[in-house]
């Protein structure tokens, strides 16, 4: 046997974990003395958690906010409990694992395939564990961090809420209770981590032997012509039997890990499923500081590690488990001497059969521990994820639309949208004036770039990818500062008589698929944009690895008055400058595209719900008896008629509402859709003829994702304004005119004729008047690219061949 000095990483930090919450085997009495003390301390502290967690859970109901908040708290507490008190009643057969994995795995001799085995399972043990374990002990942090940062002495708040009747915002009841409750938390936080970690490590060594087996079974025949065929069958058989006695020891060994982890297994994917739901609606929905929302960043992406680790290595474990078969049906059996080929065939192929039920981890004994069941508890969790944002839709208005949150945020930062305040109002000023500040520098950096690229036909190209934006961004500025106050009217009327205002189920559902249809659109783009600009800051820093620091390059060429830009401090200032005309420069390039395609998606959604408004309006006018006949109510005709009135003045707001619309943006959409055109050629060329590193050709895919995107998000949801106010006249043909012939009936039947003339010319965008933009557009804009593409590869090849010529 090996040194117990363990020489693996991972060994130790599942060691040294699990001797903090009091679970290890203990070599001497004293060890197992502090062992017990150390438990006694755990299940104190997890029983302070609990009791805190418990009665803020407990004064938080009715709140569904805030009871998402604490259960993010409170359910981690419980499964640590649950683990617990299974693992002290099975503490005995875990003593006896331990020390069994000591003997027969860790500390074993191996030779250079089994050594190779177990780095490789120590390696990928330290990625799991330290990932985990960084974001469990990142959330207890972050939990205590919370009521630390930005609070008065009088304001000072604990990291849980305590519901006693003392002052315990002074002193010293506040250290005191924050003492505790910090103590209880990172412990908690450790009890979390050590179980599935310690499970984890089992697994990955487990799968590890029977990889070590495996291998054993490929190349268990030797046969040495230098000695006896006696000796060889004698050497062979034994091999073979140590073999399957190895195999049977590694089956009991994984039904005995099954025997003391099913039952935690089970509580922790159940809950798993809950904690994911809980954090992420948190982590999108959070109402709080930016430190709170950090809090659920740790807490899911905790959640998400702690079920990946051990769906991963339970998942490893019945694949090697599998894997003993193939190493039997391996073995170079079919040379097996006359002699023992009936003994030692008969035993592989019983090898072979019993590997094909492989061994595995059970939840409770309801179903094996994969990958798939990875995927079936995100599955559940998004599920989960969805039923709360559903009813938080009934306590929160403002903010229940992630896609208007987006195009909100992005619009603020660069100082156009509503305001509430005074103060509010000169913060938008004041971005606005640093937008304008950031697109001039950027416009100054660019215009110098283009003009030392003059020369080069590639250079030129390269550079037109990055002025193209700018200058789009600069003409839309020019654009919208004269009509930023027609903008923010815009902005209210949309937010009191669309997003915010009270519908029935019909306009939910129509609002909800807004608000799905528009969430993925606009961060489809904004990923590709930023992307983009992310790329063009990585680029310079990645090639400027090793070299001098008169060799160091910048994002773009600048001028700063004949200095050498590449030594420092010119250099870091000219960095600086561009990395932040860049980003706020990407900002300014997607967000009022977001802000179009947002409104576009709104007034097409209320088309749609004055198409069913118009479907129903004979409903409560109709009676159909038993034999499919209907009856007209004469006395409902003018509430009927007061409802008509009412969907021909929301049709008429609509139309005014797109008018409005076209004027504001129909400049900028003409802008837009020239210049795409022109960028999605140039950006394509590079992608095919870049001479540069792989992080450039990066760089021009996203480039070109990111235009295509922009491209289809104007024009799809332009398309459904188009389609969706066409569709107004096929649902005022809907409304069983046919079945009222009655006087009082007659102006609503006349009504409906107009309607359906009006609708038949359909509402859109057009582009500065000269053609409605819609689908159509969007291809004919990708062909005309395709042709300037074209254009520009013969060009090259003609430039390049006369440089060939000379």
């Amino acid at each position: 046997m090996a040194s117990k000095s363990s020489k693996y990483f991972s060994i130790k930090i599942a060691r040294f974990l699990m001797k903090t919450v009091g679970f290890w085997y203990p070599e001497t009495s004293k060890e197992k003395w502090i062992l017990d003390g150390i438990l006694f301390y755990t299940l104190m502290a997890v029983t302070t958690s609990l009791i805190i967690v418990s009665l803020d859970f407990y004064y938080s109901w009715g709140d569904f906010y805030a009871i998402t908040y604490t259960a993010c708290s409170i359910m981690p507490v419980i499964i640590v409990l649950l683990k617990i008190s299974i693992f002290i009643l099975h503490r005995t057969k875990m003593m006896n694992l331990i020390k069994y994995t000591q003997n027969n795995f860790w500390y074993r001799k191996y030779d250079n395939f089994g050594e190779k085995i177990l780095n490789d399972i120590d390696n990928k043990g330290i990625l799991l564990m330290c990932s985990f374990t960084f974001f469990v002990q990142g959330t207890a942090v972050t939990y205590t961090l919370t009521p630390i940062i930005g609070k008065n002495d009088s304001d000072r708040i604990l990291p849980f809420k305590i519901w006693i009747d003392i002052p315990y915002s002074t002193s010293p009841y506040f250290e005191t209770l924050f003492m505790i409750e910090t103590l209880a938390l990172i412990h908690t936080a450790v009890c979390f981590a050590c179980f599935d970690n310690f499970l984890c490590l089992l697994n990955m060594h487990a799968a590890g032997q029977f990889k070590i087996l495996q291998h054993k079974l490929e190349t268990i025949f030797d046969w040495d012509i230098k000695v006896s065929l006696k000796t060889i069958i004698s050497v062979n058989k034994k091999r073979l039997n140590d073999c399957i006695k190895r195999h049977n020891e590694l089956i009991n060994y994984v039904d005995k890990l099954e025997n003391i982890f099913t039952h935690t297994m089970m509580c922790q994917l159940l809950i798993s499923s809950i904690m994911l739901c809980v954090a992420g609606f948190q982590m999108f929905l959070s109402q709080g500081t930016l430190i709170r929302r950090m809090i659920f960043i740790a807490h899911t992406n905790g959640c998400f590690f702690q079920l990946f680790a051990i769906t991963l290595t339970a998942n490893e474990l019945l694949i090697a488990s599998q894997g003993v078969s193939e190493g039997a049906y391996a073995a170079n059996w079919p040379f097996l001497p006359l002699e023992i080929f009936d003994n030692m065939g008969t035993s592989l192929l019983l090898i072979m059969i019993r590997a094909q039920k492989p061994c595995c981890i059970t939840a409770g004994g309801f179903f094996p521990v994969s990958l798939e069941t990875c995927m079936a508890v995100l599955k559940t969790a998004a599920s989960y994820f969805t039923s709360s944002v559903f009813a938080s839709d009934r306590t929160m208005n403002k903010k229940k639309f992630f896609s208007v949150n987006v195009a909100r945020f992005l619009m603020k930062l660069i100082g156009f949208w509503s305001t509430d305040t005074v103060n509010e109002q000169r913060l938008l000023n004041l971005l606005l004036s640093y937008t304008i500040i950031a697109v001039a520098i950027a416009l100054w950096i660019e215009a110098y770039d283009f003009y030392v690229s003059l020369a080069e036909f590639y250079a030129l190209t390269y550079t037109a990818c990055s002025a193209m934006p700018v200058a789009v961004i600069l003409m839309k500025l020019i654009i919208f500062l004269p009509n930023r106050k027609d903008i923010v009217k815009l902005i209210r009327y949309t937010e009191e008589c669309f997003w915010f205002k009270e519908y029935d189920e019909f306009g939910k559902k129509i609002l909800d698929e807004v608000n799905k249809k528009g969430s993925i659109l606009i961060c489809c783009f904004t990923f590709c944009v930023q992307s983009t600009v992310y790329a063009y800051m990585l680029i310079p820093l990645i090639e400027n690895i090793g070299k001098n620091e008169s060799d160091r390059i910048l994002p773009f060429d600048v001028w700063l008055g004949g200095v050498d830009i590449h030594l420092s401090p010119y250099f870091e200032w000219a960095f600086t400058m561009q990395i932040i005309a860049l980003i706020h420069s990407g900002l300014c390039f997607c967000c009022f595209d977001i802000f179009l395609c947002l409104l576009n998606l709104t007034v097409a959604g209320q088309f749609k719900i004055l198409q069913h408004r118009l479907e129903i309006l004979f409903d409560n006018s109709i009676l159909y008896t038993k034999n499919n006949e209907y009856v007209i109510h004469e006395d409902d005709a003018p509430e009927t008629f007061q409802e008509f009135k009412r969907c021909v003045e929301h049709h008429r707001m609509l139309i005014d509402y797109v008018d409005e619309l076209e004027r504001i943006f129909a400049m900028a959409t003409l802008c837009q859709l020239l210049m795409s055109s022109v960028m999605l050629c140039v950006v394509g060329f590079q992608v095919f003829v870049s001479r540069g590193i792989a992080t450039r050709q990066f760089l021009f895919v996203s480039h070109t994702y990111g235009c295509i995107f922009q491209l289809f998000v104007i024009t799809s949801a332009a398309n459904e304004v188009i389609v969706e106010s066409h569709a107004v006249g096929d649902a005022a043909y809907n409304t069983n005119w046919q079945t009222i012939s009655y006087e009082p009936y007659k102006k609503i039947k006349m009504g409906i004729m107009m309607i359906m003339a009006r609708a038949d010319r359909p509402c859109y965008i057009t582009a500065g008047g000269f053609f409605p933009v819609s689908l159509q557009t969007f291809m004919g804009v990708l062909s005309t690219a395709t042709s300037y593409f074209t254009l520009l590869r013969k060009f090259d090849e003609d430039e390049e061949g006369s440089i060939n010529d000379i």
